[in-house]
């Protein structure tokens, strides 16, 4: 079925236009020290719960060459503790 099926897809808008190497990294919320672990891969089966953060990097072109760039979505209810 695909994206096809999905509702509130009508007005579909690109999110990140010109972006390449798009990757998508996950962590389960800051160790005990305040540090941030990210994982490139996530299974909310095995760990009995979804990611606290998704972090997604991107690289887009400018007038001075390559740039990489990133933002962090949280997800609400994310995490284990």
């Amino acid at each position: 079925e695909g994206v096809a099926s999905w509702e509130g897809t009508e007005n579909a808008r690109v999110f990140l236009p010109g972006a390449t190497d798009v990757t998508f990294t996950y962590s389960p919320g800051p160790t005990e020290e305040g540090k941030w672990e990210w994982a490139d891969a996530w299974d909310a089966e095995d760990r009995e719960a979804l990611p606290r953060a998704v972090r997604v990097e991107f690289t887009t072109q400018s007038e001075a060459g390559p740039r990489k760039n990133a933002f962090v979505v949280p997800v609400m209810g994310g995490g284990t503790g």
